[in-house]
């Protein structure tokens, strides 16, 4: 007799309820599978508090506290699901704690660091090759503060030349949902420069469906990446290499950071901070006031304004 209250069922029906990007269910599938291998769980009842802390500390002798709480929290995501359908009677992860997070420096890149690695790539004998190609792109992430996902997946009929706007789609969004944001100015050229590119390098043939394809394809322009598109892991290995070299800590997410400082130095009420969320796709504008940077000199200068004790 098959049982309602196995992790393939209960996952199954999860999937259906949810609009799960197919990287989330990928990564959920490790996550239960890991779940059970080391903890021979194998039906949502036998799941205890007492199993879930002894998994708790099995995974922090080996990963981050980040990382743990990423794999309890899809977990968790799951049994809330299975006990809002009253597949199983209790929640083991009612009052259950995750792993406290120190808070760590904020991850920014500097203007200095950003001319210092597009110097770099600007260098005949650069080996991260094509130079331009990666300069367009770091701009782009610079002017846009667009996610990783979002950029790889940009396709060329997301971007309106005429009215100067770059539409991110609801497939690409972590969070679901469409919204489009400026062209800037300063990427305008670069984009149509690359466009040109690919129509020289694209058969002639292919020439009418070319807003169907990738924008940011750098196995148009270098053969040794591997398979006919840009994916997100050799965006994130470029990055590596790029730091390795350069000695300067970068990636796609640290631009999302640097927009959203510079933006809300520049324009501090709230509803100029709801513009920044607007930017950034975020749902709560919780998460955009965790991207800013802290501003320690505008804190003193405050701090300088109190009125002095009498001492």
């Amino acid at each position: 007799m098959n049982r309602k209250d196995t992790f393939e069922v209960v996952f199954s029906q999860y999937i259906n309820d949810r609009a799960l990007a197919t990287d989330t269910i990928k990564h959920m599938k490790y996550v239960i599978n890991l779940y059970q291998k080391e903890n021979c769980v194998f039906l949502f009842s036998e799941t205890t508090k007492e199993i879930l802390n002894n998994w708790k500390m099995i995974l922090l002798k080996r990963a981050s506290a980040e990382t743990c709480n990423n794999y309890l929290r899809h977990l968790k995501a799951l049994y809330s699901f299975a006990f809002d359908e009253e597949i199983i009677d209790q929640n083991p992860f009612a009052r259950f704690r995750m792993v406290k997070v120190l808070e760590t420096k904020y991850k920014s890149i500097t203007i200095e660091d950003i001319n210092k690695i597009i110097t770099y790539l600007k260098k005949s004998e650069n080996p991260l090759s094509p130079g331009w190609f990666w300069i367009i792109t770091i701009k782009t992430l610079f002017y846009t503060g667009m996610r990783r996902r979002q950029l790889v997946e940009l396709k060329w009929k997301d971007i309106n030349f005429d009215k100067q706007l770059i539409s991110l789609n609801a497939e690409s969004s972590k969070n679901k949902r469409y919204w489009d944001i400026p062209l800037h100015s300063n990427i305008y050229n670069d984009l149509l420069i690359l466009r040109q590119k690919h129509e020289s390098i694209v058969e002639p043939r292919f020439i009418t469906d070319l807003d169907d394809l990738q924008v940011f394809n750098v196995t148009l322009f270098n053969h040794k990446y591997h398979g006919n598109k840009l994916k997100r892991s050799q965006l994130s290995g470029f990055f590596r290499n790029l730091s390795d070299r350069t000695k300067v800590k970068c990636s796609s997410h640290r631009f999302r950071h640097r927009i959203a400082t510079d933006l809300v130095k520049s324009h501090s009420s709230i509803k100029d901070i709801i513009e920044v969320q607007e930017l950034l796709g975020h749902a709560d504008i919780k998460t955009t006031l965790t991207y800013i940077e802290k501003n320690v000199d505008k804190l003193r200068n405050s701090l300088e304004e109190l009125t002095p004790i009498d001492a």
